[in-house]
Order: C-alpha cells, then sequence, then structure tokens
C-alpha cells in the first residue's frame, strides 16, 4: 500500500474516534503493510484482518479492540503497544516483540503461532511477551513454544490445550489461570505464582519450578543462570556450598552438575529434581522429599537422608553414598549396584 494512501485512512481514522464529520474507521483488512512505521498511532478499532504486518513498528500504537484476525505480525515490534480487547485469533506472530504490551480480554485463541511451523525440524523463534500484560486473555491452544514470559501479568488467563513448551514465565503471575491439557513439558517456572491453578491435567515434565516464597531472588537467579548453562554454555553452574535451603521448593528443576556441599535441605521438596552428578557430600536431606529424582551419579558421601522420601528416585552408580538412611521411604527405589560405606544407618 502506496503511503499517501495509507496516510489518508490513518486521517480518517482519526476524524472517527472523534467523531468527526468526514471520518471513517479503518479497514486495512487484507493489504500488505508489511514494514510499515505506526508508531504511537491511535488505531482502536480498526480492521486488519488478514493483512501482512511482518517486520512493521507499532510500538506505542493503540489497537485495543482492533479487528487482527488472521493477521501476520511476524518479526513485528510492539513494544509497549495497547491490544486490549483486541482479536488476534489465527495471528502469526513469529518472533514477535510484545514486550511490556497490553493484551487484556484479548482474544488469541484457534491457531495462534507465536513458533515456526513446518514439516521438517521445528525452527523456533519464540515471541516476547516480557512484562506484557494478558490479564484475563483468551490464548486456548495456542502456540506459545519457547515464548518468553517473563514477568507477565496473566491472572485469570485461558491456556486450555495451549503449547507452552520451553516457555521462560519466571516472574510471571498465573494466579486463577485455566491450563487443562495445555503442555508445558520443559517450561522455566522461577518464582511463577500459580495460586488457584489447577494442575492435575497438565504436562509439566522436566518443568522448572521455584515457587514464589519458596526462595530468595539470589537463588532464582542463579538456578535460571544454571539452566542456562545446561542448555546451551552460557551461565554458570550452581554452587550453593553450605547454603541454608530448609524446606525449599525446587521441585522438578534441573540441578545436574550442581555443587551443593553441606547444604541445608532437610524439609525440602525436591520431587522429581534431576540431580544427576551434583555433589551434595555432607547435606542434610532429612525429611526431604526426593520422590521420582534423579540423582545417578551423585555424590552422597556423609549426606544425612534420615526419613527422607526417596519412592520412586534413581540412585544407580551415586558415589559414597551416605551414612543415615534410618526411616527412609525406599519402595520402588532405583539402586542397582549401590554400595554403602561401613557403618552406613539402614531404615
Amino acid at each position: 500500500m502506496d503511503k499517501l494512501n495509507l496516510r489518508e485512512k490513518i486521517y480518517n481514522h482519526d476524524l472517527w474516534l472523534k467523531r468527526r464529520p468526514g471520518g471513517v474507521c479503518a479497514d486495512f483488512g487484507g493489504l500488505d503493510l508489511a514494514g510499515a512505521d505506526l508508531r504511537r498511532l491511535d488505531l482502536r478499532g480498526a480492521s486488519f484482518a488478514e493483512a501482512d504486518l511482518s517486520h512493521a513498528n507499532l510500538s506505542g500504537a493503540k489497537l485495543d479492540g482492533a479487528d487482527l484476525f488472521g493477521v501476520r505480525l511476524d518479526f513485528a515490534i510492539l513494544r509497549q503497544t495497547a491490544l486490549d480487547g483486541a482479536d488476534l485469533r489465527g495471528a502469526s506472530l513469529n518472533n514477535c516483540d510484545l514486550t511490556e504490551a497490553s493484551l487484556a480480554g484479548a482474544v488469541l485463541r484457534r491457531g495462534l503461532r507465536m513458533a515456526q511451523a513446518g514439516e521438517g525440524p521445528v525452527q523456533v523463534v519464540p515471541v516476547q511477551l516480557r512484562e506484557a500484560v494478558l490479564e484475563g486473555t483468551d490464548m486456548s491452544n495456542a502456540d506459545a513454544l519457547g515464548a518468553d514470559m517473563t514477568g507477565a501479568r496473566m491472572a485469570d488467563v485461558i491456556l486450555r490445550g495451549a503449547n507452552l513448551t520451553g516457555a521462560d514465565l519466571s516472574g510471571a503471575d498465573l494466579s486463577n489461570a485455566t491450563l487443562d491439557q495445555a503442555e508445558m513439558t520443559d517450561a522455566l517456572m522461577l518464582d511463577t505464582c500459580m495460586t488457584g491453578v489447577d494442575l492435575d491435567n497438565v504436562d509439566m515434565r522436566r518443568a522448572a519450578r521455584i515457587a514464589p516464597g519458596g526462595a530468595d531472588q539470589g537463588l532464582v537467579d542463579q538456578v535460571g543462570s544454571h539452566s542456562r548453562w545446561l542448555a546451551d554454555g552460557d551461565g554458570a553452574p550452581l554452587k550453593l556450598e553450605g547454603a541454608d535451603l530448609a524446606g525449599a521448593d525446587l521441585a522438578g528443576l534441573d540441578l545436574s552438575g550442581a555443587v551443593m556441599l553441606r547444604a541445608r535441605l532437610c524439609g525440602a521438596n525436591l520431587r522429581g529434581t534431576r540431580l544427576v552428578l551434583a555433589n551434595l557430600e555432607g547435606c542434610d536431606l532429612r525429611r526431604a522429599d526426593l520422590r521420582d529424582a534423579d540423582l545417578r551419579g551423585a555424590v552422597l558421601r556423609d549426606a544425612d537422608l534420615g526419613a527422607a522420601d526417596l519412592r520412586g528416585a534413581d540412585l544407580r552408580s551415586a558415589k559414597n553414598h551416605p551414612t543415615n538412611l534410618r526411616g527412609a521411604k525406599l519402595r520402588d527405589t532405583l539402586m542397582d549396584g549401590a554400595r554403602f560405606d561401613p557403618g552406613v544407618v539402614a531404615p
């Protein structure tokens, strides 16, 4: 679309918003607006149905209540854009930047794509939704593979059947969200608020989670850095020598290779946590919940596992087994080839 016609539509739309003579609600449906500069424009209620807005800059624009059905927003910039109540069904948001955008009450269900799809291996080009406002948004069945939703406000959001595999929801508020049948495998959820959320039908395999209040911000940052270190060598391995983590909720985290010598982890929730090759020498793990934890090759010399729950845990090839297992629950614990040091107290 040429710039003259674009300016005319924008001018007439402004008149329409102000209820002045000659005003017409802008209709950009099906038009090629790739790369257009629409920063800070007031386009509330405008129609962009099936338009091409790829690589467009809409930062600071007002698109509340706009019709964005089937629109292409791949690689578009929508920083601090207002999209409250907008219709984004079927929109394509590959690598779209929605940092600090507001989408409260927007409809994104049915076919929303936030990551590139197609034949062969999936090339992840995640959408940026850092600190975005998504309260009450309907994102049912959305494909948000690898999306960055850190710090997003997502209370009452509907994510029924959504694909959040590998998404980063650290610091996000998901209170009272609907996650029925959502896919959250490998999601990162450090300090994520999940108050009132039913996780019974949610796939959270290998999801890394620390509940709010379960750790201070320093630990959250360290665990995030450790996750990056495991994923691509960026970040740094977790070192918590002598740390007091009694009662901490570290369930489902991947702490493989972490150094936690003499850490106090009594009563901690480590259910499903990966501690492969972790150094837990001298750790106080009394009454810790280690159900289904993976401790293969972990160093447990002088660790105290008294009354710990190890049901379903994998201790195969663990080195220098603990000195105290009195009262520990060991049903279905995998201990093939396990050897206890002399003096260990058996349950």
